[in-house]
């Protein structure tokens, strides 16, 4: 497995940012040690990986940009001094990027984010184990990095701003969960996929900590159906500790999963 850099006109770059490639990987452990490698040389950028069915996430997340006006750059032409399409299109790729998140703060940022709700149907929780367990397992052959201006992570979803059907967690539901998690628990945002969600873990938790995140996060999350309570069964539970407590990544499930239920 090896790090490639895509050239920005090719069709699998992210239009706004720099967007690397490694083909055919085996382990997530090459996978972090290359994300790693990136943001040493990145400092003031977030590299933000990709994990299941990224064509399909980048579909989705075109067609979010364009219902939003993310990359409309009309009402900053003066700022960026534009004054034509080909103008923006020359633009450097950091400016471009700029205008994106100048955007997607105004359509998806609120001052007083207050995360609630997190949605997790139980019919999908043998994917959400399986990719925290075993994520090479779910994750796609070739994962792409992409190297986002922005230090504070939850912000790094400005370049896949994904949540499009009507089932799926919109942005600004990503965004501020993401900030729940980095402020409340030190999860920095990590990866995104067209299902999952990925934190990287940045600190060691107490047994306290731990359970505290446990049940923050069945208060927060739907996990019952018609006939059974799951938030008290201990089989969940006894998982969730083993997932927090001993892993340094947490995979978390935001639209219905597109991979086959093996």
């Amino acid at each position: 497995m090896t790090l490639k850099k895509i050239p920005q006109d090719h069709r699998d770059a992210v239009e706004v940012c720099l967007t690397y490639v490694a083909e055919n990987v085996t382990s997530f452990d090459e996978i972090v040690r290359y994300r790693d490698q990136l943001q040493d040389e990145f400092k003031n950028h977030t590299i933000l990986i990709t994990l299941d069915n990224y064509y399909q996430a980048r579909y989705t997340s075109m067609h979010r940009t364009n219902s939003f006006g993310l990359d409309d750059y009309e009402t900053l032409a003066e700022q960026f001094d534009i004054h034509s399409d080909e103008d923006y299109e020359n633009l450097p790729i950091d400016s471009k990027f700029k205008i994106r998140e100048i955007n997607f703060k105004h359509e998806f940022v609120s001052e007083e984010s207050d995360f609630e709700t997190y949605w997790l149907d139980y019919e999908h929780y043998d994917f959400f184990r399986r990719a925290n367990f075993n994520p090479i397992e779910v994750l796609d052959q070739d994962i792409f990095f992409i190297v986002v201006p922005v230090k504070d992570s939850p912000l790094a979803l400005t370049a896949l701003p994904n949540g499009y059907f009507s089932c799926d967690m919109e942005p600004n539901d990503v965004y501020e969960m993401s900030e729940h998690l980095k402020k409340a628990y030190g999860y920095e945002f990590y990866g995104i996929g067209a299902s999952l969600l990925c934190y990287q873990k940045t600190k060691s938790f107490s047994e306290t900590e731990v359970n505290h995140l446990i049940d923050n996060f069945f208060e927060i999350s739907s996990m019952t159906d018609d006939e059974i309570e799951y938030t008290e069964d201990p089989v969940v539970r006894k998982a969730l500790e083993d997932m927090i407590h001993h892993h340094d990544f947490l995979f978390l499930i935001y639209a219905d999963p597109l991979i086959p239920q093996k």
